[in-house]
C-alpha cells in the first residue's frame, strides 16, 4: 500500500469527466484527500473494494498518524 484517500463517489455512464479513456460499461470511482505514505506497506489487495485485515489496518493508521509502533 502506498497511499491511502478518500471514496467520494461512483458512477457508471462516462459523462464526459471521464472521457476519453471511460468505460461506459465499467463503474468510475472518484476520490480525494489523499495521503502518500512515508513508508509503503506491503500487503495483499485486490481488484476492486477489499477490507484489510485488523494488522494492516494498524500499521496503516499509525503510519498516516506519523505514529511509530
Amino acid at each position: 500500500m502506498i497511499a491511502v484517500g478518500r471514496l467520494t463517489g461512483c458512477h457508471l455512464e462516462a459523462d464526459g469527466c471521464c472521457a476519453p479513456w471511460g468505460d461506459r460499461e465499467v463503474f468510475h470511482w472518484e476520490f480525494a484527500d489523499w495521503r502518500p505514505l512515508k513508508t509503503p506497506l506491503p500487503c495483499t489487495g485486490a481488484l476492486g473494494l477489499w477490507r484489510p485485515d485488523a494488522d494492516l489496518l494498524l500499521r496503516t493508521t499509525e503510519e498516516v498518524a506519523g505514529v511509530r509502533a
